[in-house]
């Protein structure tokens, strides 16, 4: 009965080492779940600054677009003024030149 004793208590034994281990194991994984969850969480946060630095680039490229659509409309408006302004001197020229021959037949002389 003794043997049976002693190897009922070394079993107990053994079952209580595998329960401290156990435990210990369970203690790990739960440290590592927490680090885990908190590596997901910055990732996270750190995913969604990215996304809003996209949408803050994207309402920037598309300002640059809409100015330098702006900028290519006033160039062009601009070159047709200075078109018409050419134009318009361009005639002016030839009134004068007409006037100062007109004038040349009032010339005393």
């Amino acid at each position: 009965m003794n043997d049976q004793s002693d190897l009922v208590v070394k079993a107990i034994q053994n079952g209580q080492g595998a329960l401290t281990a156990s435990h210990e194991l369970i203690h790990a994984v739960s440290t590592m779940l927490v680090a885990a969850i908190q590596s997901v969480s910055n990732a996270s946060a750190d995913i969604g600054a990215i996304a809003s630095s996209a949408r803050e680039e994207t309402v920037a490229s598309n300002d640059i677009a809409t100015n330098m659509e702006r900028i290519a409309q006033t160039v062009e408006e601009s070159a047709v003024a200075v078109n018409e302004v050419a134009e318009a001197a361009s005639h002016l020229q030839k009134l004068s030149n007409r006037l100062s021959a007109a004038t040349e037949k009032f010339k005393l002389g």
